[in-house]
């Protein structure tokens, strides 16, 4: 069975995933999201990716716009990623607008200044993102993403 999400054929489209990494517990999540962006931004402007990445709790939560067919190859990359697990599709779908069309990626990550904000979509005890519906999901990336640009 394959995580890529069905999209349309053409035009732009966005995806909110949820995964949790995989990789050395050791390592430091922070500098790895920071190196991940650093790379993915590159890329993602090559291609017309754009998109937010908010770290938090060992879960990355993941936004990505741009037209169907590159962001179902850069998902299906992502997928088969070794270093993420338990990769959860929150939302996808057509989009009549970008979201996040200032950032090829950025990278947020949640801080007790948040907790309001995961109040309000149910995750404030445990971040389980991947229970998240599309609405709360979409709604804590629009969130964390207005909070981002006002950093």
């Amino acid at each position: 069975m394959s995580l890529v999400p069905l999209l349309p054929e053409q035009g732009l489209v966005r995806v909110i995933y949820a995964s949790r990494w995989g990789a050395c517990v050791r390592e430091d999540l922070y500098h790895i999201a920071r190196a991940i962006v650093a790379r993915s931004a590159q890329r993602n402007a090559e291609t017309g990716i754009t998109g937010l990445l908010l770290v938090h709790g060992g879960w990355f939560v993941q936004a990505l716009e741009g037209e169907a067919a590159q962001v179902r190859a850069l998902f299906a990359t992502i997928a088969a990623d070794p270093r993420h697990f338990d990769i959860e599709v929150l939302a996808s779908g057509q989009a009549d607008h970008r979201l996040f069309a200032d950032w090829a990626m950025a990278e947020r990550r949640l801080s007790p200044v948040d907790q309001r904000l995961l109040e309000q979509i149910g995750q404030a005890e445990k971040f389980t993102p991947a229970q998240l519906d599309a609405e709360r999901a979409l709604l804590l990336m629009t969130a964390a993403g207005q909070l981002a640009e006002a950093a």
